[in-house]
């Protein structure tokens, strides 16, 4: 039986093959199995690797191993790095010298709750009876009574478990605790800044997400895990940990400055040529370290649609999913995208929203919080995508950076077909019938023009991509846009009051607008006293935006 949340099971390991053998086993034996494993690597030799490969092999769920070269104890960086690699909404972390309850995943998958994150507890296997434990078989009850288990309570599934919603520090092990992608995104993931063993980087992530509001269900009598235990490792760092979680504490900041936001550039450079990523053989990976979704905003033009459509089909890179964003059309759109995503390999997902009148900002919140991806890129549904439009943008993605791309313009006579055949045919046919306008965002550069500017000329929304996280950030559009016009300037500035830069790029990622006829502008007027509004008081949050949606997802 699969949960209802998908969940995937991250267990971090650093050369202990024979204790991590004991873990693997365990998970043939889950009730509920995850929808995928991750081995959080931290530079095993070739014993674990082995070991990791052969359990792939047979694994009835896909496998990914995370590992980088060992380069002393890097714990955070390699779970960054094994978070951008998971798929899952909802992510559970436990040890590789932990060894889960049957009902582990189950139980984790059952206590799933918007705006907390869980803690389980773990009992402990004597170190001289750690060979002789064996998942399924070792009668548990009888080695607490005779005290090769300690920590009975701890180790007891309950008939009736114990919850207790909090924000302590106290009892916050990284051995045993589940997340919410989302918001793992939105604290920016784990501080790389600690270094060496301490209790500090599992309780600091556990501090950033309190700042952000969500509380911690503690847990007895469900999600346990055994504990095997093994020498005690060095904690020359144990004080240096504990003085950053101090400040931590007494800052109450939410995002680490150094955490989930550099992977994801730094890897999607290297992954390919030092094989820091390792994935079983039946598992389709994501391109670099970071997933792509495209969102597509529509409403009632399900030709321009089914073009645009198409000429996602032919990118030189796919996409890793497909939302479409559409603002209450008629049922002729919906036939038009279940008919093209019944053939795509990639995700695809249609949120929809009964039409009244021009709410493009609502209906984009949905998809985003839909989407699974790191990276979003916007296009419109009457826009046709150069062939390496994604291709691009996957290339120009940057921490702490928004890519606003450009586009041109396809004539009205030109537009009735452009996109239904050859994509060169159909722009030298536009240009040739003086159809093509802005001829200096036709044509695909060698290499692109990159500005880094901090103002608004030149944004839409029709060529733009932004991080997941930093969207969840600044709550995403703001819904209070109603009618055409600004809704994408607002969100750019209040993602540059947040510290995210915009990248503007010309001769890349290019995309071709189809004429239509010109929609109402009635509400421009409104609209832009909200965005002047914004411009004053420099908002980096609206109130009506993304969280609505994220909560209900």
């Amino acid at each position: 039986m699969k949960p209802a949340v998908s969940v995937s099971l991250v267990i971090s390991t650093f050369n202990q093959p024979r204790v991590l053998a004991k873990v693997l086993d365990s998970l043939q034996l889950q009730t509920c199995p995850p929808e995928e494993i991750l081995i959080s690597d931290d530079g095993s030799d070739d014993v674990t690797r082995e070991l990791v490969k052969k359990f792939a092999a047979s694994s009835p769920v896909p496998v990914k191993h995370i590992w980088h070269p060992h380069d002393g104890f890097r714990k955070t960086i390699i779970l960054n790095k094994t978070v951008l690699a998971a798929s899952g909404d909802y992510l559970v972390f436990t040890d590789g010298d932990c060894v889960p309850h049957p009902k582990f995943v189950a139980d984790h998958a059952a206590l799933a709750e918007a705006g907390c994150w869980v803690q389980g507890r773990r009992c402990f296997v004597r170190e001289k009876f750690v060979a002789e434990f064996e998942p399924g078989k070792t009668p548990a009850w009888r080695w607490m009574l005779t005290g090769k288990i300690t920590g009975a309570a701890k180790g007891v599934r309950w008939p009736i478990s114990i919850i207790r919603r909090d924000t302590n520090q106290r009892g916050i092990i990284g051995c045993n605790m589940a997340f919410w992608r989302e918001d793992i995104l939105a604290v920016n993931g784990f501080d790389e800044d600690y270094t060496g063993w301490g209790t500090g980087e599992d309780s600091d992530i556990g501090t950033r997400l309190y700042h952000l509001g969500r509380r911690r269900k503690f847990v007895y009598g469900r999600a346990i895990t055994f504990h095997l235990n093994h020498p005690a490792v060095s904690r020359e760092h144990h004080a240096a940990s504990l003085a950053r979680l101090a400040e931590t504490i007494a800052s109450r900041k939410i995002r680490c400055e150094h955490g989930l936001d550099q992977r994801r550039w730094t890897d999607a450079k290297t992954s390919h040529h030092q094989n820091n990523l390792i994935t079983s053989n039946n598992l389709d990976t994501i391109g670099g370290t970071f997933a792509l979704a495209l969102i597509i905003n529509t409403f009632n033009q399900p030709d321009y649609l089914n073009r645009v459509l198409n000429a996602v089909s032919q990118q030189s890179v796919l996409p890793d999913e497909v939302l479409l964003a559409d603002d209450g059309s008629a049922n002729e759109t919906k036939i038009v995208f279940d008919r093209w995503r019944a053939a795509q390999k990639f995700r695809c997902e249609h949120a929809w929203q009964e039409h009244r009148g021009f709410r493009r900002a609502r209906i984009l919140n949905q998809a985003i919080a839909l989407a699974r991806g790191d990276y979003l890129l916007f296009l419109d549904g009457d826009t046709i995508p150069h062939p390496h439009f994604i291709a691009d943008h996957r290339a120009l993605a940057r921490t702490a950076l928004f890519v606003q791309g450009h586009r041109a313009l396809i004539g009205r006579k030109a537009a009735t077909e452009f996109g239904s055949h050859e994509f060169e045919r159909d722009r030298l046919h536009a240009l040739c019938r003086f159809q093509l306008r802005g001829l200096r965002h036709a044509y695909r550069w060698p290499w692109p023009l990159r500005r880094s500017q901090q103002d608004l000329r030149g944004v839409r929304g029709c060529n733009l991509a932004i991080w997941r996280s930093d969207l969840v950030r600044v709550n995403g559009y703001n819904e209070a846009f109603v009618g055409w016009g600004s809704e994408d300037l607002e969100l750019s500035l209040r993602l540059m009051n947040s510290g995210v830069r915009r990248l503007d790029v010309r001769g890349w990622a290019l995309c071709y607008h189809l004429w239509h006829p010109p929609v109402s502008r009635d509400e421009v007027a409104v609209n832009n006293e909200l965005l002047a509004r914004a411009v004053h008081e420099k908002s980096v949050r609206c109130e009506q935006g993304l969280d609505r949606h994220l909560a209900a997802v």
